[in-house]
């Protein structure tokens, strides 16, 4: 199937060199640990559906759930403009009757959802988006992403404005998100985390799930210090670790917009070593900071297909895991996400 708006869209392969991107084949490493993907898309502007990512999470490791994160799906203009996302929601639980989501043993895509919800809302006007999410949601509507983004040069962020976690309604529909038990994924570049962490403080109640490692900005961060970002960044990871309401998820850095490594332009694809070395100061700070049962790896597909074949990212991931406990390695590939989106047990 197909998401609706794919016929005039860029297509997936013209965007990210499937050519390229084969050339690099691996077997999946522990194929049968069980992993939870907690951040992915359906991108219509990509043409991204579910033919291609079911080719991907099914093509060796043991993915039985995954979460899916707003994308602009399917919004229905003849609603009322609140209401719009709501169509994204109905969009992503009509794609689970899909047959071959039916199967035994298939991986239940789809598990949880994570929608686009207007922060700046009317607080009527917040609970009714809620409640239309939830139903259409049929159980896997698990909350909204708060998109903090800001950056004075960075082009795609203009949607938003600085001071947004300061906001006295934004952190009043945040509550609210709380009291219905719903979570706050929040997307911020590093330069903002200490607001991020402030923000949490302020609102104990809530559950905080921070994309992308933090949101390193390293395209940015090469043209002007990097190394005065990183210690940036790692100020910010240990100010959000000491709030005990918040999870960090590691993944986000396959795009040379995060990580500032252009490996895309390279002559071949990166093998799950070199992902596990672009990764490992970032996945270092972060669970020595929040510990392994506070951080959960993530995909971030197709975004991060721009630099790295599926099986060999998570690969990769399990090379940075290689040295942890068992029951660590259970909260970095499925628990830490289970627990955060209340997943039922597969």
């Amino acid at each position: 199937m197909k998401a609706p708006g794919t016929e005039s869209g860029l297509s997936w392969s013209e965007f990210f060199k499937p050519d390229w991107l084969s050339r690099r084949r691996e077997e999946a490493l522990d194929p049968e640990l069980p992993i939870i993907d907690p951040h992915h898309h359906i991108w219509a502007w990509l043409d991204y559906g579910l033919d291609e990512f079911l080719a991907d999470i099914c093509a060796g490791h043991n993915v039985r759930a995954t979460v899916h994160l707003e994308s602009g799906l399917a919004r229905n203009e003849a609603d009322p403009e609140h209401l719009r996302p709501v169509g994204e929601t109905r969009y992503l639980v009509e794609l689970t009757e899909d047959p071959r989501l039916k199967r035994p043993g298939a991986p239940a895509v789809c598990a949880g959802i994570v929608g686009h919800v207007d922060l700046s809302l009317a607080e009527h006007l917040l609970e009714e988006a809620l409640d239309a999410h939830i139903s259409a949601g049929k159980g896997r509507f698990k909350g909204a992403r708060f998109n903090a983004r800001y950056y004075k040069d960075v082009s795609w962020v203009d949607d938003a404005r600085p001071g947004l976690t300061e906001d006295p309604i934004i952190r009043r529909n945040l509550a609210i998100l709380g009291r219905r038990g719903l979570v706050c994924d929040v997307m911020a570049f590093h330069h903002q985390l200490g607001d991020v962490a402030r923000m949490v403080e302020a609102l104990p109640d809530v559950r905080f799930v921070v994309n992308h490692c933090g949101g390193f900005l390293g395209r940015v961060a090469k043209h002007e210090s990097y190394e005065g970002a990183l210690s940036v960044w790692r100020d910010g990871i240990r100010a959000l670790a000491a709030q005990g309401n918040v999870v960090m998820k590691l993944g986000g850095l396959a795009n040379d917009f995060f990580s500032g490594i252009q490996l895309h332009l390279e002559a071949e694809p990166p093998s799950s070593e070199t992902i596990a070395a672009v990764y490992r100061p970032f996945f270092d700070c972060c669970v020595e900071a929040f510990g392994a049962e506070r951080c959960m790896f993530e995909s971030n597909y197709p975004a991060d297909r721009q630099q790295v074949d599926y099986v060999v990212l998570w690969n990769g991931f399990k090379r940075l895991a290689a040295g942890a406990a068992a029951e660590e390695k259970r909260a970095l590939f499925s628990d830490t996400a289970r627990r955060t989106y209340s997943l039922p047990d597969r």
